[in-house]
């Protein structure tokens, strides 16, 4: 059967290609594109230098777990080392043969991204890549000196497969299902339980999870759990779960009734053909390098390419009703890259038929400057199967091929099993510039900025939507392997619904975004961003005076002096041996949004007052720009600096002085644009361009907030330093047009684009969430609710470095008499040791042991999504051992 699956799964593949020509979907000639499988942040081109990588979040969990100094730094080399090699060995090339006039290979790699929702799930991407490449003319290179000179023009096809799938915690198949329905349970996101569940009391609507009541297990059972790579932290179990699927995906492609039925439900396959055409151009030399390095290799090199991506994606929806969408895209564009190159050989690998197979490399790049531009135009539609009809199952086989001409004629018929679902036709163009460096797995740094104006026509159920969006993003971070790692990455949104806009008082909304983390936050940069998210957010008494020496203040607050000497003599004198400045690990997401009259009153801002706003924002002396001929003196004041900027932009170092002007020269030429703009399509192309910026996204900010002063705006904050003010979360008043609904709809067409596909409802939220020790037999749980819950959870976990992650307990209520107690506003309660309830009773018992815990809790009103996770850490002081008396001589 498995050898049936298989030569099934090449046959549809055969078919697929075989089928690209008779799908019925065509392309008109005037029109450009960007992929949206070709977002300006992955590759670009095949040349060896044109890719780009997308600054990601915090890269894992371990960062936010780590509790002082010292585990800091362990805890953190430990789990570092181990991502950098795990995206060393999950990201390779298995099989690379070929010579100057083709090259055949097969590559693997899997990705992992955090859903941050409440049941700690993981997605997990496994892809796999056969390119064949074909040298149309590729003469030697040309040795000018030290320089050589390169040109290719080359063809390439590539067959890609990708799954992606949700990975739950090893504790989910110990919950036991709570009595609600489906729909609810749906709603709720805890499909997994209905498949891992336990028998529980059917009258009892309280989920209570303990760690203790689950039966030991066995050394058979941790080996064959560890060979499952079933482990108990979910970051680690999502990495290394079901590892052989990284091969094995292709052949469990649901082309049989079997495979299909062993699909779970939400999981995802998509498998395309791109074909390309590529001009490179490359002048490469070498240079001394660090001792152990032969040379650097220095280069600098251009890509023009043509694209084509034919692809077929599948959802599985539930056990009998398949999505299948089918992606189309033709695009065009360039890259260009300067920088310096050299590659680590970690294994050497074997050699298999003359090929070298499973060869690990790292890499060191000292600097890497990169420039890309994409145009592309996509057309998707898709169509929803019900397999348990024959027509239908009939429609779905030639899908899986590429033919949806049948799908088309029976989604017409009633009863026939096949629904149209959507259509979308897309055009895009993209900027993307970035600067690198990375030495191997002990440093890495990135910065990038890009824009991206995007013009789409969405039908289905509810009708048809025209869209336009510009989009403008600034990031940059930095890890490295022994902890310290830092993100600041901004973000602006236009978005733009014609039929809204011409037809209502809403229809478009620009919204900023902006995301801080720090792991090894000092008092300075704490003050910074506590600051930057005052002053964007309005909100002057957001955030408490943080001195130098409040850490040890904070500690000492928090000594009980209700119990005996020793016990708080031993407290005090912990607290006094905290660092003044080491305020350990800090987050800041905060989002701006603005609506329609906004919008409307800053781009008819009259162009007299620009000078004057744009010095406000940019915090220069009034009157200092405003003349042309005060500009240029600016400018000849400051040459000097802004020369020095050109060679510091190889180290990713600007001198903010000599570029303020450049950049504000810049938002006023688009500025003035935008009050003559005679299309929707042309604003939403203004805005993201005015909008790009590397280094000046909140004083672009500040500008639109000046210009329209008597504007509402919202905003939502969530901050967190587990160290200072806990955790802070408020949300504004004014209620404008977001882009949750439209995120919404897009994730539902992009469902096989790897991302975290939750949304989360903003106004649902747990702040000032704390656990204060009472005595030994006694603690204080303390939050504040933003509305009355339906359902509440809330989550116990150890992190340690010896004992490492473990959940101790975690409880989910719905309508319970817990639930009944939770208010809005203030709530607080005991636990006790001996308390009656069992909530309480077992975090009680877990906590009172003392060490390092993670709480995390969250909230749903009716109607609505999980709110966000409300987290934090906190050490609980281990239980004075009583002294043994001593033994009188």
């Amino acid at each position: 059967m498995k050898s049936l699956a298989m030569i099934k799964s090449l046959l549809v593949v055969v078919t697929f290609l075989v089928g690209l020509g008779a799908a019925p979907v065509t392309f008109s000639e005037d029109i450009y594109e960007p992929d949206p499988s070709d977002d300006p942040s992955s590759e670009v081109g095949s040349g060896g230098n044109t890719s780009i990588e997308e600054i990601k979040p915090l890269p894992s969990e371990f960062v936010l777990k780590a509790k002082d100094d010292i585990r800091d730094g362990i805890y953190d080399m430990q789990l570092g080392l181990a991502a950098s090699l795990f995206d060393s060995i999950t990201n390779q090339t298995l099989f690379d043969y070929g010579d100057d006039v083709y090259n055949v290979a097969i590559s693997v790699k899997r990705d992992v991204y955090n859903n941050q929702d409440i049941m700690d799930s993981y997605t997990v991407v496994d892809t796999m890549r056969l390119p064949f490449r074909l040298n149309l003319f590729n003469p030697p290179r040309v040795p000018l000196g030290p320089v050589s000179l390169k040109a290719r023009l080359s063809t390439q096809f590539q067959l890609s497969m990708m799954n992606v799938r949700t990975v739950y915690p090893s504790e989910l198949r110990h919950l036991p299902r709570p009595t609600i329905n489906e729909e609810e349970l749906r709603q709720v996101d805890l499909t997994a339980l209905t498949a891992n569940s336990a028998t529980s009391n059917p009258e009892e609507d309280e989920v209570l999870f303990d760690d203790d009541k689950v039966e030991a297990e066995s050394l058979g059972q941790k080996i064959k759990r560890f060979f499952k790579g079933d482990f108990k932290n979910p970051e680690t179990k999502a990495r290394w779960s079901k590892f052989y699927n990284i091969l094995a995906h292709p052949f469990r492609m649901p082309v049989t009734q079997k495979n299909f039925q062993k699909m779970g439900v939400g999981e995802i396959f998509s498998y395309g053909l791109e074909g390309l055409i590529e001009l490179d151009l490359e002048a490469a030399f070498s240079i001394a390098a660090l001792p152990g390095f032969d040379s650097f290799n220095v280069g600098v090199s251009s890509s023009t390419y043509l694209k084509g991506n034919y692809r077929v994606s599948i959802l599985k929806e539930d056990t009998k009703n398949v999505l299948v969408k089918l992606n189309r895209v033709k695009s065009r564009g360039t890259a260009f890259s300067f920088g310096a190159h050299e590659d680590l050989v970690l294994f050497e690998g074997v050699t298999i038929l003359g090929a070298k197979v499973a060869k690990i490399t790292e890499s060191v790049i000292p600097f890497q400057l990169t420039v890309a531009k994409n145009y592309a135009h996509s057309f998707d539609v898709a169509y929803r199967y019900d397999l348990s009809n024959p027509d239908a199952l009939e429609a779905y086989g030639d899908a899986l091929g590429g033919r949806f001409k049948l799908s088309h004629e029976l989604s017409k018929r009633e009863n026939s099993g096949v629904r149209w679902a959507y259509n979308r036709d897309q055009r895009e163009h993209s900027t993307v510039k970035q600067y690198r460096m990375k030495l191997s797995f002990l440093f890495e740094r990135t910065h990038q900025s890009s824009n991206r104006h995007t013009v789409m026509v969405i039908t289905d159920g509810e009708g048809t939507h025209h869209i336009y969006k510009g989009e403008a993003h600034n990031g940059r971070s930095w890890d490295t392997l022994w902890g310290p790692s830092e993100v600041k990455n901004y973000s602006f949104k236009f978005l733009v619904d014609k039929a809204k806009y011409y037809t209502s008082n809403q229809g478009a909304a620009l919204t900023f975004t902006g995301t801080l983390g720090d792991t090894h936050t000092t008092l300075k940069e704490l003050n910074s961003y506590m600051r930057q998210v005052s002053e964007a957010t309005g909100l002057v008494d957001l955030f408490p005076t943080i001195q130098k020496d409040y850490p040890r203040k904070l500690c000492l607050s928090q000594v009980n002096s209700k119990q005996n000497e020793q016990l708080v003599e031993r407290a005090t004198k912990k607290c006094e041996k905290i660092k003044p400045s080491a305020l350990g690990t800090s987050r800041f997401f905060y989002r701006i949004g603005f609506n329609k009259t906004t919008i409307q009153t800053f781009m008819n801002t009259a162009s007299t007052s620009y000078w004057t706003i744009l010095e406000k924002a940019f915090g220069i002396k009034a009157g200092r720009w405003s003349t042309t001929g005060k500009r240029t003196w600016y400018n000849i004041q400051n040459a000097p600096l802004a020369l020095l900027n050109l060679p510091l932009a190889l180290v990713d170092v600007t001198i903010l002085r000599a570029a303020r002007l450049y950049h504000a020269e810049r938002f006023a030429k688009y500025w003035r644009k935008l009050k003559n703009v005679r299309s929707l399509d042309e604003m939403s192309q203004n805005f993201s361009k005015m909008l790009t910026t590397s280094l000046f996204s909140t004083e672009f900010l500040k500008i639109i907030k000046i210009a329209a002063p008597t504007e509402d705006f919202e905003y939502y904050v969530d901050a967190r330093s587990d160290l200072t003010f806990g955790q802070i979360s408020r949300i504004g008043d004014s209620q404008v047009l977001t882009d949750q609904e439209f995120e919404r709809r897009m994730r539902q067409i992009d469902f096989e684009v790897p991302s975290n596909h939750v949304l989360y409802d903003p106004e649902s939220l747990i702040t000032g969430l704390d656990i204060k020790k009472i005595s030994d037999g006694e603690l204080e749980l303390t939050f504040d609710l933003s509305h009355a819950p339906k359902y509440f959870y809330l989550s116990l976990e150890r992190s340690g470095i010896f004992k490492g992650y473990k959940r101790l307990a975690s409880v989910f209520m719905v309508n319970s008499a817990d639930l009944s107690r939770l208010k809005k506003g203030h709530n607080s309660f005991k636990l006790l040791l001996n308390s009656q309830d069992a909530v309480a009773k077992t975090l009680a018992t877990h906590l009172l042991k003392g060490g390092s815990f993670t709480l995390k809790g969250s909230i749903m009103r009716p109607g609505q999504t999980w709110g966000p996770l409300s987290i934090i850490r906190k050490t609980i002081e281990k239980p004075e051992k009583p002294e043994v008396p001593q033994k009188k001589p």
